[in-house]
């Protein structure tokens, strides 16, 4: 019984003794889940003995160097790679990312750029085009690619997108700071973010 720290192997009939701690993370409501019908509450309340809410990684942007050096560590140790830094520029991209995937997202970059990495430093140019911004400019017209021409209120909503991605860069991804930039409420941003696609 998980209570009771006693536990059966498959087949066995003794019953052994553990001292460990169980840790389980979810990205669910499990309260909603209960009142749907869809999780055991007695499991629930079996493992809910300290809660603790982590923030996804786009709101703790401080805490983006320091998990891109613990996993430049590990991947170059893995790998047997002399890397030592990740330079300031490369930095400043994986900080200004939005992280959809969280941490395990960043972990699969750092991976992939030890991997393409040939020198001692990691640079930005081993990062994946959609963290350099070489990919945005790509998919959506910079400001100089403008086509005159067009309806304004088309040519509008193209610089209306490339603003809300260059504050959202510059706030490193916390929406409450591009909204501020932007001089809009966070829900206008949000209905913006979904409007161009970028949420």
């Amino acid at each position: 019984m998980l209570q009771d720290r006693k536990f059966r192997r498959v087949g066995g009939t003794t019953e052994l003794e553990s001292d460990v701690r169980l840790l389980a993370a979810t990205n669910r409501d499990l309260s909603a889940m209960i009142a749907g019908g869809q999780f055991r509450e007695d499991l629930y309340y079996r493992l809910n003995v300290v809660t603790l809410q982590v923030s996804p990684l786009r709101e703790r942007v401080e805490d983006i160097p320091l998990l891109a050096f613990h996993f430049l560590r590990k991947f170059a140790q893995e790998m047997g790679r002399s890397i030592q830094s990740i330079a300031p520029e490369a930095l400043r991209n994986l900080q200004g990312h939005t992280w959809p995937g969280n941490v395990r997202e960043l972990q699969n970059v750092i991976e992939r750029a030890v991997l393409f990495c040939s020198g001692d430093i990691l640079l930005a140019e081993n990062l994946p085009e959609t963290l350099t911004g070489q990919a945005l400019c790509k998919q959506q017209p910079c400001f100089s690619e403008l086509e005159l021409g067009r309806p304004l209120p088309d040519l509008l909503e193209q610089v209306e997108g490339e603003l809300i991605r260059k504050a959202l860069v510059q706030a490193r991804g916390v929406q409450a700071q591009a909204a501020d930039l932007l001089g809009i409420s966070r829900s206008n941003l949000q209905y913006k973010l979904k409007k161009h696609l970028l949420l």
